[in-house]
């Protein structure tokens, strides 16, 4: 599904959503930014992806 650009669907705490079309361009340093967020917080990627605006 991934590979063939078809929607990719996460489960989240509140039903399921589509994080891979969500999303903005970002920066180097945003990157770093976020990617270090999720990692301090447990890898929850619905939650990193709510508070920074970006797809999965």
């Amino acid at each position: 599904m991934y590979n063939g650009h078809k929607e990719f669907w996460l489960l989240g705490g509140q039903g399921s959503e589509n994080y891979m079309t969500k999303g903005r361009s970002t920066t180097l340093e945003e990157r770093i930014e976020i990617t270090s967020y999720c990692i301090a917080n447990g890898k929850d990627y619905g939650t990193t992806i709510e508070k920074y605006g970006v797809s999965y």
